[in-house]
């Protein structure tokens, strides 16, 4: 075992104890909480931030937040803005292009989400005039308070269900798959260019998942794309209008 202070109470943990995906322990005696983003658990010797002068947040919607996280937490326009201008110019590069004025994002807290769809951190909403999918707008909605990072690929994730129906493409079974080669997209570009390890975390997550639609599908898809290439991807999607 590597570390064995206790997150929570600093004293070294004596028997049985549990650990987080970070490595983090805690005596088995605590009450603990993870943070509802990047699983840690939420103690002053885990996940106190310098930054935001605290080890733990609660988001008052049944999340509760690290310090660590909170850092960069998405909780204003002017981030949205950032963030929505940084993803579709990511996604732009690499063939898909998000026309500009045809979606909006909004976000909300968790009580919020569970009403239009249970545990999702994103959701895409569509209105279209049928036989003309070139009239689409969308309406993305994402939780409230969660790190950048996690935003972005989430953000990432639903543009690219919103172009896949503003350019008439149906395929409802690979669809899910497909959209996390945008998350994947983030999360790999912070991974590269900082060595960022949320979005390695994340990415493992990602790739791990046996959820047959966005695990099993997820790396069909990219193994797609490591055969074809970004061009020759997205150009046999348009084409065929098939995933």
């Amino acid at each position: 075992m590597g570390n064995s202070i206790c997150a929570m109470c600093g004293k070294e943990v004596q028997g049985k104890g549990y650990l987080d995906p970070w490595d983090n322990i805690v005596c088995a005696s605590h009450k603990w909480i993870m943070c509802n983003c990047c699983f840690r658990f939420i103690g002053r010797y885990s996940t106190f931030s310098p930054v935001t002068k605290q080890y733990g947040y609660d988001l008052m919607d049944g999340r509760y937040v690290c310090g660590i996280c909170q850092e960069t937490s998405v909780v204003k326009r002017e981030q949205i803005r950032e963030s929505a201008a940084f993803v579709m110019g990511l996604l732009k590069k690499a063939g898909f292009d998000i026309p500009h004025g045809k979606t909006s994002v909004k976000l909300l807290s968790q009580d919020e989400m569970r009403k239009k769809s249970p545990n999702a951190l994103g959701l895409c909403s569509y209105q279209y005039i049928t036989g003309h999918p070139e009239t689409t707008t969308a309406k993305i909605f994402i939780l409230y308070g969660v790190p950048k990072v996690m935003f972005e690929s989430v953000l990432a994730h639903e543009l690219l269900h919103f172009w896949l129906h503003y350019n008439g493409v149906e395929d409802p079974e690979n669809e899910e798959g497909f959209c996390n080669v945008g998350g994947a997209l983030v999360l790999n570009y912070y991974a590269a260019k900082y060595g960022d390890k949320f979005a390695e975390y994340l990415r493992s997550r990602d790739n791990k998942n046996p959820d047959y639609y966005y695990g099993v599908k997820f790396l069909e898809q990219k193994e797609k794309l490591q055969n074809m290439g970004w061009k020759e991807y997205v150009e046999n999607i348009l084409k065929f209008k098939k995933l």
